[in-house]
C-alpha cells in the first residue's frame, strides 16, 4: 500500500531522515540540498562539486509515494541516496571527466572508508 502522506508531510519526513542520517553516514560537513521535482526516478543524487563537498538530492514525491509502502522503506531510500555521495565520483568522474585507474582506485578507497565508518557509527549509536 503506497504511503498516504501529503506533499508537505512527505517532504518533512524526508528532511527528517536526512537530518537523522547525515551524522551517521558522515555528511555533517557537506552542503546537502534537496530539490523537489518530477524525475524519471523516485530520487537521485548529483554531487555537484565533490571537491567542495556539495550534493543535491532530487526527489519526485509522486513516485516516492507510489513506490514506498512504509516509513521504513522511505528511510532506506533516503539512506541509499545519501550513500551515493561516496560512490558518485567512481561512476561519473569529476566535472564530466572520467577518472583514470589510479584516481578511481583512490576514490574507491575514500568511499569504502566513509561507508565503513558510517557502519561503525551506526553500531555505536545503537542503529546497527
Amino acid at each position: 500500500m503506497p504511503l498516504r502522506l501529503t506533499d508537505a508531510a512527505l517532504k518533512k519526513r524526508i528532511l527528517a531522515f536526512i537530518a537523522d542520517w547525515r551524522d551517521i553516514v558522515g555528511l555533517t560537513h557537506w552542503d546537502v540540498r534537496v530539490k523537489w521535482n518530477e524525475l524519471e526516478y523516485q530520487a537521485t543524487v548529483v554531487v555537484e562539486l565533490p571537491q567542495y563537498e556539495w550534493v543535491t538530492i532530487h526527489c519526485n514525491l509522486k513516485k516516492i509515494r507510489e513506490k514506498q509502502d512504509s516509513l521504513a522503506e522511505l528511510e532506506e531510500l533516503v539512506v541509499h541516496e545519501l550513500s551515493h555521495t561516496f560512490t558518485w565520483v567512481l561512476a561519473r568522474g569529476i566535472e564530466g571527466v572520467r577518472l583514470q585507474d589510479e584516481a578511481q582506485e583512490h576514490f574507491e578507497e575514500v568511499a569504502t572508508t566513509q561507508i565503513s565508518r558510517a557502519l561503525i557509527r551506526a553500531r555505536n549509536q545503537g542503529r546497527g
